[in-house]
């Protein structure tokens, strides 16, 4: 808070050199406004970093702005947020976007990945981008913190990319998304997560709006033909066969 100097009117005899002046809280604007002005910037990042160490009435504000997408990409990427949020637990809370690429990589350790995924909380999109690896290679604990994801209440929109033989009776969790994108995503109906995929329960999972695009259409009926699937209840999809580089 800024401080401004006034006159006291009067003076001490007995103490001459006693200042004149007494220091006295100026008027600040109210939080709601100092919030609004952030939200104003919330794509200028060079200024949002520099609001968030500027006042502890900005930061709050600036640090839900500047963690509200985070991608990650490399193992680095991951370590060096696990470093910020062991200094400030409360970062992942702001995340309402995650992009996680080349999880063949970074996801069959059992690092920061499921820590990550677990503590945003208020997610709302994930991306699974350029996997180019079977479910079954990411590490059990990574996966488990996926399927958490996955079934969410808050997430909105959830994008897989380049997975190999991805378990079918994942189909059959309480899963509610608005938007689903698979592209280029193998199945495999038997894996050690989930029981076989002929006796699981479809009916539970929900999609709004499905998007799909295969290489082969066997993979576009494996998907459709599962008895009580999300399928019959979207309400839009985007159906794409790629072969040999050409859109069907």
């Amino acid at each position: 808070m800024a401080l401004e100097c006034r006159p006291t009117g009067r003076r001490d005899p007995f103490s001459p050199r006693q200042s004149s002046f007494i220091l006295s809280p100026s008027p600040t604007l109210p939080q709601e406004l100092l919030d609004k002005i952030i939200d104003i910037l919330c794509h200028d990042f060079e200024t949002l970093k520099c609001c968030s160490v500027a006042s502890s009435m900005l930061h709050s504000r600036s640090q839900m702005h500047i963690f509200s997408t985070i991608c990650i990409y490399s193992l680095d990427n991951v370590q060096r947020l696990r470093n910020l949020v062991d200094t400030n637990s409360t970062l992942l809370g702001n995340v309402r976007e995650l992009k996680i690429a080349n999880i063949s990589d970074i996801g069959k350790y059992d690092t920061d990945i499921p820590y990550i995924l677990r503590m945003a909380i208020s997610l709302r999109s994930l991306s699974i981008l350029s996997a180019r690896c079977s479910w079954s290679s990411i590490h059990r604990n990574t996966r488990d913190a996926l399927i958490q994801a996955f079934r969410s209440p808050s997430l909105v929109s959830l994008s897989i990319n380049l997975m190999y033989s991805f378990p079918i009776p994942i189909f059959a969790l309480d899963i509610n998304v608005p938007y689903l994108a698979l592209k280029e995503v193998t199945f495999d109906a038997f894996t050690g997560d989930f029981p076989s995929a002929t006796s699981a329960d479809y009916s539970r999972m929900a999609v709004h709006t499905l998007e799909v695009s295969f290489s082969t259409v066997s993979l576009v009926h494996t998907v459709i033909e599962l008895p009580n699937s999300f399928i019959t209840r979207i309400r839009r999809g985007e159906f794409e066969i790629v072969v040999d580089a050409c859109i069907l």
